[in-house]
């Protein structure tokens, strides 16, 4: 399995992320903060699949 290791103050502790994020982002990102770790690695298809449609929120918002 393809892992990706992300920031974690780039995703966790945003909750307008939470609804596209698949849940073993968000309790790989949660377990790396209660950790005080900088950095959480989750399967990079599971990161994809939450920030494509992140990507396309904000696409919407700011490019219109």
């Amino acid at each position: 399995m393809d892992t990706i290791k992300i920031n974690v103050a780039d995703f966790y502790g945003i909750p307008s992320y939470y609804s596209v994020m698949p849940e073993c982002v968000f309790l790989a990102l949660e377990k790396a903060f209660i950790n005080g770790e900088q950095f959480a690695i989750v399967p990079t298809k599971d990161f994809h699949a939450c920030v494509m449609p992140i990507f396309a929120k904000w696409h919407e918002k700011f490019v219109r």
